[in-house]
């Protein structure tokens, strides 16, 4: 792939959300206009992200490949947002405008379980859910769930119906990508700062697999 056109894909975009995954790191990109786009690192075990500005506006972008890696640097106004280093990478629309709506029911009822049991912080319920190269134990799914004061949030589950619930939807060839922002229990009008990242894969046999990868701030 082009890296000159992938600059041109990255300048004036907003970096909203890093996903780590088994096998690549994501980031997500956010463009005035166009839909945004996944940057996809590859793979997870060599790829790095160094550098981090969160909801950083991109003001221009470079990449270099050198001995079969690529180095790619987006950069803001406030210097360098992000340097990262991979074997590979691709990139990957996001339709933004595809809700929970769109899910099948029993997705709606995959992503419904994976929700109720962070709500509750019920480590049982979710370990089944953690990715195949989870190594720590369940409860520390929830490392990011605290105020300033190391307290634990008070997480919410939303309200119904299932298909008004605050989140986004990614369907790619392998699997599809369930985005949920989480309401402030002490204030249910407003958002939180969490957000849960899962994915549904289906097999050939038509069986649905959860996977929830993480809860965090970005």
């Amino acid at each position: 792939m082009d890296l000159r056109a992938l600059e041109d894909q990255l300048t004036g975009s907003r970096i909203v959300r890093v996903a780590h995954r088994p096998h690549e790191i994501r980031v997500r990109l956010l463009r005035p206009t166009d839909p945004s786009i996944w940057l996809c690192l590859e793979p997870a075990g060599t790829a790095t992200v160094d550098v981090l500005l969160p909801d950083a506006t991109i003001t221009g972008a470079s990449a270099e490949e050198s001995d079969g890696r690529v180095r790619i640097q987006l950069l803001s106004a406030d210097g360098v947002a992000l340097t990262a280093i991979a074997d590979s990478w691709s990139w990957h629309p996001y339709d933004r405008d595809e809700g929970l709506w769109n899910l099948a029911d029993d997705e709606k009822a995959a992503v419904r379980r994976a929700v109720e049991a962070v709500v509750a912080r019920d480590a049982a319920s979710l370990a089944p859910m953690l990715p195949p190269d989870w190594t720590q134990p369940a409860e520390d799914f929830w490392m990011w769930a605290i105020d300033s004061d190391d307290v634990p949030v008070n997480l919410l589950l939303p309200p119904p119906p299932f298909d008004d619930w605050e989140g986004s939807v990614l369907r790619l060839p392998a699997d599809t990508e369930v985005v949920i922002d989480f309401l402030n229990a002490d204030d249910p009008t407003q958002l939180i700062d969490l957000t849960l990242e899962l994915t549904l894969t289906r097999t050939p046999d038509g069986a649905l697999h959860t996977h929830v990868h993480n809860l965090h701030t970005l």
